[in-house]
């Protein structure tokens, strides 16, 4: 299985007051503009996506979309899911993986610190093994031979947004 671990594009800073709910905070105007190109850059390096996998939260559902809308997923390939949001466990995402097709391409869109501490765990089997900067519309590209993983995944590539940014121009 091919993993495409994305992080997602810039959002509106959290309501100072603590008013706002951090779910619903949306990409930015500039946010969207940039992960559109990211996105396209990532098109370029990746030969397919057949699914996406995305937290349910707001900024990451609108990355997710972006990024299916380049690639040409369609909607019923496309699902949120908890083990996605901040704080869920590695375990509980690797059993949603084991229902998709071995050979699948999968892009996994999410937040930090879960997806660089994800992506040490895939290579290493330790989440702090690795430190991966996750800067926002960041990807990583893994190969891994089974879900749940028995053996480390290979890096095939990580793209900082700059990168990818460049890629999709």
């Amino acid at each position: 299985m091919r993993l495409y671990i994305l992080r997602h594009g810039v959002a509106a800073d959290p309501d100072p007051a603590g008013l706002g709910s951090d779910a619903e905070r949306e990409l930015t105007p500039d946010g969207r503009r940039k992960t559109r190109r990211a996105v396209r850059g990532l098109a370029r390096v990746a030969p397919r996506i057949d699914h996406v996998l995305t937290s349910p939260l707001r900024r990451a559902v609108q990355t997710a979309e972006l990024a299916a809308q380049a690639f040409g997923v369609p909607p019923e390939r496309v699902r949120r899911s908890g083990t996605l949001e901040p704080g869920a466990k590695f375990a509980d995402l690797f059993r949603e993986l084991a229902d998709y097709p071995p050979d699948s391409a999968v892009l996994l869109v999410g937040h930090e610190p879960h997806l660089s501490g994800l992506t040490s765990f895939l290579l290493t089997g330790d989440a702090d093994s690795v430190d991966v900067c996750m800067k926002k519309c960041t990807v990583a590209a893994l190969d891994t031979g089974s879900m749940p993983p028995t053996q480390p995944a290979s890096l095939r590539f990580l793209l900082q947004p700059r990168q990818l940014r460049e890629l999709g121009r």
